[in-house]
């Protein structure tokens, strides 16, 4: 037998592992693909999630209606165990430690003779979230941060020998273990799950082996409770990766009464904040939607009025379950009207300055990723004389209730095309896929018939990371993955309105200023349209129109017209050109 450990070996035999396949006799529970996830990113050796399933479908075959705590419990025990802590009989000499197992008596023995994996700093967490399903991390918003993250976020804090630090979501306790603190009784924690927070005084007690001491952990709801810890004394430092979009309507509003898009974190940014000594600081793991999201603006507000923001970090790796990109957050208990702070883009290894003035200044108090040539670009775009779309006509697709039952895919006499976002394109739509009989009082949410049958208009997706804008001129329906604008610019046509919204450049000041995947039409409604020429008019239109007719090489020539309108130079138009690429 090659390149195992001694523990693999010795599990394998436990496990009844066929030796030559490398896999269990007995296939690991199918719900492994499905419905629970393994955080791959978590583990130092790769190879471990082998015995990891392992442990899974043991568990699943031996105890049919297993209890997760005391699976968990049993585990634990075995890694002190392991580490010297514990010896086979549950002796020790630590008295915090002996309080610890005398708690938590009720174990499943058998579990104490498999051996846990080598060289993973907190497998007792990695094994809990392989326990737990997808649908209950999703709905509890529970995640655990990887390790290169974790490590990112705790170098941020100057730490010195009186320092205290707590971790009002500590999961297994992750960012208290990268802490390196000398003294752990100045380690706080607090979580709502039991097993968790177990797991995370395991890690202490092995972290801090040499000191006899119980870990300051707490199972308490950080939001809901009021937090009465053993000390008193405020923190330096709140660190954690408090859960996003969690369901927080069971808890009373008092205390968060600016925050009224009720989003989790923002509450935990407020509670967390009573919590801090003055000039302390509040590191977060965030969505990278907290920098320019509208529903985020109260918060961002609160941040700007009440506190400093220190540094934003942006991370371009990601991980399991969670889709969405992210961010760190660093703010300080202090108020200063205007000071500068820096935006790190870890994978561009690239650092941005900003301004508190600039993002008070900006509409909902956006934070924009802005290079100092882009403020130079974006400067010289709006110091131009422009119109926008303030008084145009802005319409939603239609809402049927009832798609399924609704649309057909075949069409006949007494139905007609119905588009969706699918079938916009630049400058054009694609055939419709769908046909649908219009009955206004059958759908549950319908614009006015003169906006569906206007002689122009243009539609454009709803959800998209770019500007893409299509002419319709066939009186045309559509559903609500697509919106519709007839735009009122004077001195421009609605097709050379559509050229300006599909060019590079605006998808330049789109993606710098707003930097949504959702084309909203506020946003829009900021956009620069330059006064132009009866003849520049007349000209971009003929280029839409053989744009429309198949001739896609014009929107080369509508690009350079355009960044001549706004007498952009070449380096500039390199550069616009790089960033929307």
């Amino acid at each position: 037998m090659k390149n195992i450990s001694k523990a693999t070996k010795k599990n394998w035999e436990k496990l009844n592992v066929d030796e030559s396949k490398k896999k269990l006799e007995h296939r690991a529970n199918k719900t492994m693909s499905t419905k629970k996830i393994i955080p791959k990113e978590l583990l130092k050796n790769q190879k471990n999630i082998i015995i990891i399933k392992q442990y899974i479908d043991y568990v699943s075959k031996n105890y049919k209606d297993y209890d997760l705590e005391k699976i968990m419990r049993s585990f634990c025990i075995k890694l002190l165990i392991e580490k010297g802590l514990v010896d086979e009989n549950l002796k020790t000499d630590r008295k915090n430690i002996s309080i610890f197992l005398e708690e938590n008596k009720d174990i499943y023995r058998d579990i104490l003779e498999l051996d846990l994996p080598e060289a993973e700093e907190d497998i007792l967490g990695i094994i809990y979230q392989c326990f737990q399903n997808e649908g209950d991390k999703n709905k509890n918003g529970v995640y655990y941060t990887p390790e290169n993250i974790v490590k990112n976020m705790v170098s941020q804090m100057m730490l010195s020998e009186h320092t205290r630090i707590l971790d009002p979501c500590c999961g297994t306790g992750n960012f208290l273990l990268q802490t390196n603190l000398k003294n752990p009784n100045n380690l706080f924690g607090i979580d709502i799950d039991k097993i968790a927070v177990m797991i995370a005084k395991v890690n202490l007690f092995i972290k801090y082996k040499e000191i006899d001491f119980m870990p300051n952990l707490y199972v308490l709801d950080f939001l809901k409770d009021n937090i009465e810890l053993e000390s008193k004394e405020k923190f330096d430092y709140i660190i954690t990766n408090p859960p996003w979009g969690a369901d927080v309507s069971y808890i009373n509003n008092s205390l968060y009464r600016e925050i009224r898009s009720k989003e989790s974190f923002s509450y935990m940014i407020i509670k967390s904040n009573k919590y801090l000594k003055e000039e302390g600081s509040i590191i977060f793991l965030l969505p990278e939607s907290f920098l320019n999201v509208k529903i985020h603006s109260d918060i961002r507000e609160y941040l700007l009025k009440r506190m400093m923001i220190e540094k934003i970090t942006l991370y371009q790796s990601s991980f399991s379950g969670v889709l969405t990109k992210f961010i760190s957050l660093k703010v300080k208990k202090y108020e200063l009207n205007n000071y500068n702070f820096e935006i790190e883009d870890l994978g561009k290894k690239t650092v941005y300055s900003n301004t508190s003035e600039e993002i008070i200044n900006n509409t909902n108090y956006s934070i924009p990723i802005h290079s100092n040539k882009d403020k130079v670009i974006l400067k010289k775009i709006f110091s131009c004389e422009y119109n926008t779309l303030k008084d145009s006509i802005w319409a939603l697709g239609i809402v049927t209730g009832d798609n399924e039952g609704k649309l057909k895919k075949v069409k006949t006499n007494n139905l007609e095309p119905i588009y969706t976002g699918k079938e916009i394109v630049e400058y054009k739509l694609l055939p419709a896929k769908n046909f649908i009989e219009y009955k206004r009082n059958d759908f549950q949410q319908v614009a006015p018939d003169r906006i569906y049958r206007a002689d122009e208009k243009l539609v454009y997706k709803f959800i998209s990371k770019n500007l893409i804008f299509a002419y319709d001129d066939k009186r045309s329906l559509f559903l609500n993955s697509a919106n519709i604008l007839i735009p009122n610019i004077e001195g421009m046509s609605i097709k050379t309105c559509m050229a300006f919204l599909n060019s590079k450049l605006f998808k330049y000041i789109y993606m710098k200023q707003f930097g949504e995947i959702k084309i909203l039409k506020g946003n829009l409604e900021k956009l620069p349209f330059p006064i132009i020429t009866p003849d520049e008019n007349n000209m971009i239109e003929k280029m839409c129109d053989n744009i429309i007719n198949g001739k896609d090489n014009y929107k080369d020539v509508i690009n350079k017209e355009i960044y001549k309108i706004f007498n952009l130079e070449d380096e500039e138009i390199e550069y616009i050109e790089k960033q929307v690429k």
